[in-house]
């Protein structure tokens, strides 16, 4: 417990006439025997704030000491084994609660207690027996003192029971879905604070998500947010992790032999298996919230009777919090977007960005990915709000690769290069080629037509033909054994269509040159040796990792063993580590052969060292 709210409570029990002076609780020392409160002097009722769900209550008392006392329910079902239920004050303060006394959280007559663990019955209220050197309670016992309260559950059971009807496993679970889409919310509304620049520099990262791409992240953050309590007290709030998570613990709610593993193409889906079946679940909750201004505040709440919370009116507090309309007060006056990377890049380019590793925004020292420009003038996708719709040459305002080698490197499913992978760990693959002299088509639409020769209705016309340098994708054809590209060609007006170039050759389109030049058998591809640079980082490119201005050029040295665009000691360090323990780091091989004699040893960390004591050594 934190010094400034001992003092605080001391205060306020000291006004109310309670006060038993004890200097080693305020200022810490051996364990304590004595409250600041008696608190079997004090009368409680408590009462569920949304029922039948365990999480939050009000405790109205004339107590006022909040952690002088507790509440246990000793025989819940929600106990671990070797613990009892506690219920214990809320120490949030809530911008939408009307408060007596912030310092000591104290509501209307009382406090916001928080459980989560209880299945209502009969509790005992406890008080404090002793306390540690910081004050905060190392022992407990029961008073005489107890409360009942009605029979309760947490979310999950709720959810099962209210809606988990049916007469098999996969009726009830789907019914579970149906009803967790209806009242789930992806996320909860709070008060936002100021606006800080936390970085120097606007960046871009990519995701942790096996299937989703780029993110732009602003070096912006902001200072003193502050909760909502319909935010917090509302319980089936879930984003696109949280949703298949609740679906994973209801299927296991069910029964418990269900097998549940995580979808290898959605991460926002699980796939359930019950006596040899398998079902796909999943999704994410709806609209999403935002960060308001105090004034936007529409609901307070007051614990005087009059609150009158239920489900329904607390999702359509928090749904019209997020219809609210906050202007954007992030300073745009150097931000990034995606036209200015499209730009940036042109017909393609290694980037440096920030490489994220987990959901929870961790990252590692540097990833790179390879981004080119993916569309003319007449595309169909081209905006900021996000990285375009296709990865095809010809469609969508940026390539963002996956699952692709470029450039003798293999960028993996989370869009960053890959260390180390192999041609035949990732066989078919697809393959990114830079080419001068490839075919850019100009058309037009000319409405739904339909070709009985072809089968096929056609709504476009060719009105020019040039050749440029692109960046194009090479799929495999399982059926052909060969990569191929596309073009991306309307079919009606809201559905395009993957058309290959041997059609377009087919069709008069394109020269029978184009074929050959846009299609690679297997034994092009492996003279090509698309892992030929599989240990070697890209040493030119563009910095998009915010430790520059976006789009800034870089080129890395021999002998910037970690990559942060010096050779000093750190990197002696770097390789040091390596050459004791590889598997603790990973380096580079073309930034850290010093002496390029394609091995790693201590050779190279000799002429390093002998550089940076400025000896004559040539590094390059």
């Amino acid at each position: 417990m934190k010094f400034r709210k001992i003092v605080a409570m001391a205060t306020a029990a000291a006004a109310a006439g309670n006060l038993v002076a004890n200097p080693s609780v305020l200022g810490g020392g051996i364990s304590q025997t004595v409250n600041a409160v008696t608190v079997s002097d004090y009368t409680y009722e408590i009462t569920p704030l949304l029922e039948p769900f365990n999480e939050f209550f009000y405790l109205k008392t004339d107590n006022p000491d909040p952690e002088s006392f507790r509440i246990i329910d000793k025989d819940s079902v929600y106990a671990d084994s070797d613990e009892t239920a506690v219920l214990e004050a809320e120490e949030a303060i809530f911008s939408d609660v009307e408060y007596e006394d912030e310092t000591t959280w104290r509501v209307n007559g009382g406090y916001i207690f928080y459980s989560g663990v209880t299945d209502g019955g009969e509790v005992v209220v406890q008080e404090v027996k002793s306390r540690d050197y910081w004050g905060d309670p190392d022992e407990w016992g029961d008073t005489d003192i107890k409360l009942t309260l009605p029979k309760l559950s947490d979310y999950l059971d709720y959810l099962v029971d209210t809606y988990g009807k049916g007469n098999t496993f996969f009726e009830k679970l789907s019914n579970i879905q149906s009803g967790l889409s209806e009242i789930c919310l992806y996320s909860g509304s709070y008060i936002r604070g100021d606006v800080v620049r936390a970085e120097d520099y606007w960046a871009l990262s990519n995701s942790p998500h096996i299937d989703q791409k780029l993110y732009i992240l602003s070096p912006y953050t902001r200072n003193d947010n502050k909760p909502l309590f319909a935010s917090y007290l509302y319980p089936y709030i879930a984003d696109s992790l949280g949703f298949p998570s609740i679906m994973a613990s209801a299927a296991g709610k069910l029964d418990s032999t269900a097998e549940i593993k995580q979808s290898e193409t959605s991460h926002a889906d699980v796939n359930i298996t019950f006596n040899g079946e398998t079902h796909t679940y999943g999704g994410q909750g709806n609209g999403k919230g935002q960060g308001l201004s105090e004034d936007k505040i529409t609901k307070f709440f007051k614990f005087d009777g009059t609150d009158n919370l239920t489900l329904e009116n607390l999702k359509a507090i928090l749904d019209g919090y997020s219809k609210v309309e906050m202007e954007n007060d992030i300073p745009q006056t150097d931000n990034l977007t995606w036209s200015k990377v499209t730009k940036s890049v042109g017909s393609g380019e290694w980037v440096s960005l920030l490489g994220i590793t987990s959901v929870f925004g961790m990252s590692s020292d540097k990833a790179f990915t390879y981004l080119y420009k993916a569309d003319d003038d007449n595309s169909y996708s081209s905006s900021d709000s996000g990285v375009g719709g296709s990865l095809y040459w010809g469609y969508g305002s940026l390539g963002t690769p996956s699952n692709v080698w470029v450039d003798g490197r293999y960028i993996n499913n989370h869009e960053v290069f890959e260390p180390g992978a192999k041609f035949e760990d990732h066989p078919t693959a697809s393959i990114l080629l830079k080419l001068p002299d490839v075919p850019t088509i100009t058309y037009k639409n000319i409405g739904s037509n339909y070709n009985p020769d072809t089968g096929k209705y056609v709504t476009y016309e060719i009105t020019k033909l040039t050749e440029s340098e692109q960046t194009i994708k090479y799929e495999y054809s399982t059926e052909k054994d060969c990569w191929e590209t596309y073009f991306v060609m309307p079919v009606t007006e809201s559905l395009n269509r993957k058309v290959p170039v041997e059609e377009m050759v087919e069709q008069g389109i394109l020269d029978k040159k184009y074929l050959d030049m846009l299609t690679l058998t297997r034994e092009e591809v492996e003279k090509l040796g698309v892992d030929r640079n599989t240990n070697n980082v890209p040493t030119a490119g563009l910095i998009y990792d915010g430790t520059a201005p976006a789009g800034t050029s870089y080129e890395l040295n021999v002998g910037d063993v970690n990559l942060d665009g010096e050779r000093d000691m750190k990197d002696i360090a770097a390789l040091e580590q390596y050459l004791n323990n590889s598997d603790k780091k990973f380096v580079f091989e073309n930034v850290s052969d010093t002496n390029h004699d394609n091995r790693l040893n201590n050779k190279d960390l000799a002429l390093l060292e002998q550089f940076l004591n400025g000896y004559n050594v040539n590094l390059q």
